[in-house]
């Protein structure tokens, strides 16, 4: 055939995008406090037909100074995201068929929309040889008005600070941010939809056949989606920075604590009539037998409301510095992290993790001359960072469902029970030099490196007495080392045009020291074909 699909998708699905934008800020202040005020609102109609978005955001600051010494910060970030689509789910934006053949015809010459055959053959729709069933006929182009999806997606986050400076060199800080975001999509299925049609039929009560009744009532069909997070962080900390003379110090040292909650549901309701907001219960638990496949299934759309979750996090940390003469620097930091690891020894929920380092400003010293190369300096650090799981538990988890066939309730283990969980730890030492050549022609750094980690999460099988095929667990160690080079050039920069050119290069080798889960072998990189 010599039609080309892609001719109805330019004249019935696609148009051209458009994009608007506005945005209005405002700031001012006095010697006391000052402010600052934005808010931008973005509008566009996407390249396919009844898509469109919306996006409102809004953002603000003031600052204070209401006694001497004391600073106060408020912050207050707010956005609201809408977003709508069209009920053709197969066609892709990028202008290629898709889940259709290539020559099929959307519309004939005078404009009138044409069936496209879909899950039945074309003999079965006009004549499935049961009276009572809705059209079976899929006919895309008027889907895409009968389908209607929407999000809609509001955000909010507040911050609050006090900083109060007890000398020049000394002060303390105490902050606070709440965030919260709410997501909703809601899709509205017609009752002359395919969708909804398809789904009437397939659950009909047939006898003799006939249709004597219908499992899903005759009307419009809307699914409901709902999720929220909420997150608290607070954070108090002090600081302190002072130079005398070749000396410059530099520390800070404090608490942060964070929590966030997630939550969910999602809902579909049958016969809704959108103008009364009602709907018609249906049986969400029976095993129907489905037309024409004789299949059992349950009708799709039983209220799930999600088990939120709750992850909590606290944090002690410093960090240090020291620099004599602009020259040379030692670096120090240490912390403490812990988390609401389900079920676990306290004394197994934190780790401590550390790192100290050194940099040498080689070409401060007396006796650098390398007039060519202003720029040369080294640098090495080593340290331990931590992580955890949160997908494991200490003890045994289950989660709870209802039999397909006999509606009856039984459990299903998730996790075994592992009370010895700990957190990963890695321990990394760099070793570096950053260098740059007279005009910037050529700069960069050389790094190399290498790391260790211990007690890693890994998947290992378990004795088949115990009831599981496998757990995860701290079962693996690994090292592995690297060499990163970073070259960047200024190859032209000659008044308002410049032409700068970036190259990286970098190796890397790992290898499992330490599995005790399948598949591995000890000495091998880890995800390669050979282990």
């Amino acid at each position: 055939k010599t039609y080309d699909i892609r001719k109805d998708y330019s004249d019935y699905l696609y148009q051209k995008a458009i994009t608007q934008q506005y945005m209005l800020n405002l700031s001012g202040g006095s010697n006391k406090s000052s402010y600052y005020l934005s808010g931008n609102y973005d509008k566009s109609r996407a390249n396919v037909q009844e898509n469109s978005s919306e996006r409102i955001t809004l953002n603000s600051q003031f600052l204070f100074n209401p006694i001497k010494n004391l600073d106060v910060t408020v912050r207050y970030n707010y956005s609201l995201t809408k977003n709508k689509f069209n009920g053709i789910n197969s066609i892709a934006a990028s202008g290629k068929y898709s889940n259709i053949y290539p020559y099929a015809q959307l519309a004939d010459d005078q404009g009138n929309y044409l069936a496209t055959p879909t899950l039945f053959s074309t003999s079965f729709i006009n004549d499935p040889g049961v009276a009572g069933l809705q059209d079976w006929s899929y006919i895309p182009l008027q889907d895409r008005l009968l389908n209607n999806s929407t999000s809609r997606s509001v955000s909010n986050r507040m911050y609050g600070a006090l900083k109060y400076h007890f000398t020049k060199v000394f002060n303390t800080e105490i902050s606070y941010q709440y965030q919260e975001s709410n997501a909703t999509s809601t899709t509205i299925y017609d009752r002359s939809s395919y969708y909804t049609r398809n789904l009437i039929n397939q659950y009909s009560v047939i006898a003799d056949e006939k249709v004597i009744d219908y499992n899903i009532p005759v009307g419009d069909i809307q699914y409901n989606g709902l999720s929220t997070i909420a997150a608290h962080s607070g954070r108090a900390q002090l600081n302190y920075n002072e130079i005398f003379g070749h000396h410059e110090f530099s520390a800070i040292g404090g608490i942060e604590i964070r929590e966030t909650k997630l939550e969910g549901s999602s809902s579909t309701v049958y016969g809704y009539d959108a103008e009364v907001g009602s709907s018609v219960s249906v049986d969400y638990k029976t095993l129907f037998t489905l037309f024409p496949s004789f299949s059992a299934l349950q009708i799709p759309g039983a209220p799930i409301i999600t088990p939120y979750s709750l992850d909590r996090y606290r944090s002690y940390y410093a960090n240090a510095s020291y620099t004599y003469a602009g020259r040379y620097t030692i670096t120090g930091s240490a912390r403490v992290d812990q988390s609401n690891l389900f079920g676990v020894k306290t004394n197994q929920k934190g780790v401590p993790l550390w790192s100290v380092g050194a940099r040498w400003q080689i070409d401060k010293e007396d006796f650098y001359h390398v007039s060519w190369l202003p720029i040369f300096r080294s640098r090495i650090t080593y340290g331990y960072n931590g992580n955890i799981d949160k997908g494991v538990t200490a003890i045994t988890t289950a989660a709870f469902y209802n039999n397909n066939l006999n509606n009856r309730p039984f459990a299903q283990i998730q996790t075994p029970g592992n009370p010895e969980l700990r957190w990963e730890k890695i321990g990394m030492l760099n070793i570096a030099v950053d260098f740059a050549f007279k005009k910037q022609l050529l700069s960069g750094s050389i790094e190399y490196y290498t790391k260790r980690g211990k007690d890693l999460f890994g998947d290992a099988l378990l004795a088949s007495s115990s009831g599981f095929l496998q757990a995860r667990g701290n079962f693996a160690d690994m090292s592995g080392s690297g060499l990163d080079v970073n070259l960047n050039s200024v190859a032209i920069n000659k008044g308002s045009f410049s032409w700068a050119i970036d190259a990286l290069f970098s190796y890397v080798r790992d290898e499992v020291t330490r599995n005790e889960g399948t598949n591995k072998q000890i000495g091998k990189p880890v995800n390669s074909v050979y282990s």
